[in-house]
Parts: structure tokens; C-alpha cells; sequence
């Protein structure tokens, strides 16, 4: 059987994003397993020991529509196998490809609720969006959420749908993501050996990145802030970064995340909205706790006191969660215990089961 993996990223650029992570590991493991995977995207072409990479332009990145209207094409120009695999990430990428779905089995995941983010664009957007998704959901054999508040959502939404719809987490590679020495990760990165807070993410105004910069910088005692990732907001937070001290490391590789995790004693979302964020279990996985906005999945995933902090999304919050994390002891364990669960060992042969399952 081939897997197509279909997701507007590119596997080898350094980009945060939790779609990017979720292809590339299920690509990884699902290759680890016997299945034939090929990965379609977007960029420069490039060699994997894991899957075949197909790029449908040459660009990247690339916007939604442009991305759609790339599969589009290249579905148009090419033959497929019965019984093969399309698994796509977003509702509006499998609408490019719904003639295919008398030859194939046309699966899609949920990552949270992309009409969410969507509604921030002009009025046709919002339109075109919500015409793809019910249209595509429509048509697909199965549909997968990441987070189980997503998938009530979708639930609702759809009703209809319900009987196709099933929960799966995301999963991350536990021999990768290990606690690794503190003091070690901070020589590596140039960083203070003090309190150090990592936002890891997009630079984009769903994350609230500006709030955690202006509440650590009124700390009596100011927190590192370390900063990794790419975004539109990137230049406004440079501009204050030299008076609020954030350490900006820019794309990171994936394979340099555990260092990067390692290196902080806390990591931080302050999203408005999140399903369940990669990066949550990534950080536990490494032994550290999340300080996080009880959004989506995370208050299902963190133990207030034993594996984070919750606060409201307030300066006045977060500085107390961020003072309180001197008071939780050995954290590392009941961290790593809590991603536990997420290996790809134990997620990709429950994708495999949602691959074949009747709808």
C-alpha cells in the first residue's frame, strides 16, 4: 500500500510548524512499519531516506490557494493505484483532490480548527473555506482529529459526519526528544545560565508572543526569554528585544528542538487557541514543564503543580505561574512519563487501523 502524505511544507527547510512535524514524523514512522510513503509539498526538490518527496511547486513557502490550485494540477497529471492512500492535513487541501475518490482512499486530519484562523482573512476567504470543508469532509472515508476538543467541534458541526470522525493524538519520536544536560544545551546556544523561558512557534498574533515579552520583562527579576521560530511579528519583537532581553534563535531544525528544549526550564503557550500543540510534548518528552493557557487539549495533557502551570492570559498570571515554577520539584519524570503515551510506536498503527477503517 502507498501512503501520499499530502501538506504544503518542505522536509528538509526549518519552519515552526506542528502540521510540518506531524508529516514528517508520521511519514517517518509509517516507513519504519513497511508502508511504501510519499511525501507531496512544495519547495526545492530534495532526497529522503524515509519517504519518496514529490514537490508540486517549486516555491516556498506558498500561500493556501496557491498551494490548492498546485494539487490540483498535479492530480489532473497523474495515474494512481486503487487501493493507495491520500491523507491530507486540511479540509480545503483534500478539495483539490476530489476526483480521485472513487480510485483511492482519501483520508484527512484535523489539526484543531483551521476555520479559526481562516475567519481572520477577508470575507471571500471565510466563504471559500467553509464551501471546501463541508464539501470535502463530505467525501473523504476518514476523517482524524489531533485533539479530542477538536474533534467535538467537528462533531458538531458535522453531525452527519460523526460515524467517520475518530480521535488519534499526534505523536513524537521519544528516542529523539530525551531530557539532554542543562548547562551543556545553554553553552550550546550561547545562553545565561539563569531562568530561562521558551516560546517555540509562529511569530503570528494567535500565539500572543508580545504578552509574554512585556510580562517577563516587568518581573522584578526577568526571565531568559528565548525566542524560536519565524513570523510576521518577528521585526516588532526585535525592536524590543534588546530592552526585554529575548534571545531570538530564529527556524530551528527539528533535530535541534531537544537541545533548544533542554536548555530552558520552561516552556510557554499563550495561544488564544491550540489543539493539541507537538510542542507541548515535545518539551515534556524532555522532562520540562509547560506553562500554558487552558486551551484545546492542554488541560487534559498537563497536571497543574506536576507537569505545568496553567494561567489566563494575563501579564499578572503569567508572571505568577512563571514565580511558582521554583516550587515544583523533580519535574523531569512526571514529564516524561506524561509523553509517554504519544510515541510514534504506539500513534502511527492506530493511523494505520483509521486508514482501512469503514466509515
Amino acid at each position: 500500500m502507498t501512503v501520499t502524505l499530502v501538506a504544503g511544507v518542505h522536509p528538509t527547510i526549518p519552519r515552526a510548524s506542528g502540521i510540518r512535524s506531524y508529516v514528517l514524523g508520521l511519514a517517518r514512522a509509517l516507513s519504519k512499519i513497511g508502508e511504501d510513503v510519499v511525501l507531496v509539498g512544495v519547495g526545492p526538490r530534495a532526497n529522503l531516506d524515509f519517504a519518496t518527496f514529490c514537490s508540486i511547486n517549486p516555491r516556498y513557502p506558498v500561500s493556501t490557494y496557491t498551494f490548492i490550485g498546485s494539487l490540483a494540477r498535479w492530480a489532473r497529471h497523474n495515474r494512481f493505484d486503487r487501493g493507495g492512500i491520500i491523507h491530507g492535513q486540511r479540509p480545503d487541501d483534500l478539495f483539490a483532490l476530489s476526483s480521485l475518490r472513487r480510485r483511492i482512499r482519501l483520508v484527512c486530519t484535523l489539526h484543531g480548527d483551521p476555520r479559526r484562523g481562516v475567519s481572520e482573512r477577508r470575507v471571500f476567504g471565510r466563504l471559500a473555506y467553509r464551501f471546501a470543508e463541508r464539501r470535502s469532509l463530505a467525501i473523504v472515508d476518514r476523517v482524524i482529529s489531533v485533539s479530542q476538543s477538536g474533534l467535538k467541534v467537528y462533531q458538531k458541526r458535522f453531525p452527519g459526519l460523526s460515524e467517520k470522525m475518530v480521535f488519534i493524538p499526534i505523536g513524537i519520536d521519544l528516542g529523539e526528544f530525551r531530557p539532554l544536560d542543562q548547562k551543556n544545551a545553554r553553552a550550546a546556544l550561547g545562553l545565561d545560565d539563569r531562568l530561562t523561558i521558551l516560546f517555540a512557534g509562529r511569530l503570528e498574533s494567535e500565539k500572543r508572543i508580545h504578552s509574554v515579552a512585556n510580562s517577563l520583562a516587568a518581573m522584578p527579576e526577568s526571565p531568559q526569554l528565548v525566542v524560536a521560530g519565524e513570523g510576521r511579528l518577528r521585526r516588532g519583537l526585535e525592536r524590543s528585544g534588546d530592552v526585554n532581553g529575548i534571545r531570538f534563535l530564529g527556524a530551528i531544525p527539528h533535530e535541534k528542538m531537544p537541545t533548544v528544549m533542554s536548555a530552558a526550564d520552561a516552556l510557554v503557550i499563550p495561544s488564544a487557541f491550540e489543539g493539541f500543540p507537538t510542542v507541548a510534548l515535545e518539551a515534556l518528552a524532555c522532562g520540562r514543564p509547560v506553562i500554558a493557557t487552558r486551551v484545546g487539549d492542554l488541560p487534559l495533557l498537563l497536571e497543574e503543580g506536576r507537569t505545568g502551570m496553567f494561567f489566563d492570559g494575563t501579564s499578572g498570571s503569567l508572571s505568577k505561574a512563571v514565580t511558582q515554577l521554583s516550587s515544583l520539584r523533580d519535574t523531569e519524570r512526571p514529564c516524561q512519563q506524561a509523553a509517554l503515551p504519544f510515541g510514534w510506536e504506539r500513534v502511527a498503527p492506530q493511523v494505520v487501523e483509521a486508514y482501512h477503517a469503514d466509515g
